[in-house]
């Protein structure tokens, strides 16, 4: 499923994919992606299961983004470089 949705993020969502299992602080985040139109970071996470604690992960990983977004940045840059 997480490839799939990878090579179609552009066609489905119109996001820019930038890196699948992304590694950042202590975190593996599944699917990196961005979305030009509102010039912002995606993260997709993809459950097999249901799981109260989605939502404090979905914020651990809001939290980590804001406080490593160089580390985004600097992914982006490497991934769209011209």
């Amino acid at each position: 499923m997480q490839k799939l949705c990878e090579k179609n993020l552009q066609k489905f969502l119109n996001l820019d994919f930038i890196e699948s299992e992304f590694s950042v602080a202590d975190f593996r985040l599944d699917t990196v992606a961005f979305d030009r139109e509102v010039n912002a970071f995606v993260i997709i996470e993809y459950k097999n299961q249901r799981n109260i604690s989605v939502i404090d992960q979905g914020y651990t990983y809001l939290s980590t983004m804001f406080n490593h977004k160089a580390d985004f940045v600097l992914r982006y840059n490497i991934k769209f470089q011209e």
